[in-house]
Formats: structure tokens, sequence, C-alpha cells
């Protein structure tokens, strides 16, 4: 059987960095909406339903550190796989990032390698 193909909602505010993103996602098999602020991402969130989560930390106004915490303070959203984007690789960053909510980290650039592994690690078991 088919594997349902991951939605995933892709949030960078840096365009470049969200359409190479984004075609990343898409040859790897998610359906992809994107947005380039936290904000749009929590309004992204309200009113529909997501597998998955990519997540800049570093945005204007509201970062992806607090977008995610108001992400997780909506109930059907405490388990959803939030994945952050960053081009921060300390463990300082890290623990900022799972102390937000954030269930993963991943460094930039995105490669589909990177995807397929976030997309088996946290995969819903039927």
């Amino acid at each position: 059987m088919k594997a349902l193909q991951p939605t995933v909602l892709l949030v960078d505010d840096n365009f470049i960095n969200r359409k190479v993103s984004e075609q990343i996602l898409i040859l790897s098999g998610c359906l992809v909406h994107a947005c380039d602020s936290g904000a749009e991402a929590i309004n992204h969130i309200r009113v529909r339903t997501y597998d998955f989560v990519f997540m800049d930390c570093m945005m204007p106004q509201m970062d992806g550190y607090e977008a995610t915490v108001e992400i997780r303070l909506q109930a059907n959203f405490k388990r959803i796989p939030i994945v952050a984007l960053s081009s921060l690789n300390d463990e300082a960053h890290h623990n900022k990032c799972f102390v937000s909510g954030m269930s993963d980290v991943v460094i930039k650039p995105l490669t589909m390698e990177m995807v397929e592994g976030i997309l088996s690690k946290y995969a819903k078991v039927s």
C-alpha cells in the first residue's frame, strides 16, 4: 500500500531559502504550504491540518521559537513534529529549539536526505 502524501507547513522569511526548501520537500513527496513569518504560520495552523512543520528560527517580528511556543499552546498541535530549520549548529541553539517545543533540528541547506530522515523518524505507525 502506498503511503499517504505528508502535508507540510514550511515557514521561512528568506524567499530563496523558502523556494529551495519547498522544491526539496515536493521532490520528497510532500504537499507543501509555505509562508514567510511566524504569525502567518500560526494562522495557517488554525485553519489547516499538517503532518509536519519546518520552521525557520530567525525571522523578524515573530521568530520560529515564539511561533512554536504559540503553536504548542493549542491542544491539537502538542504532538505535531516541528522541525527547526537553522544555520546555527551548536548545543545552546539546539537547546533553545527544544525548550521552545521544537521536535528536531536540521541545519540549512535542507537536503532530500534530511527530509527523508525526518519523515521516516516521525512516520505515524498504523
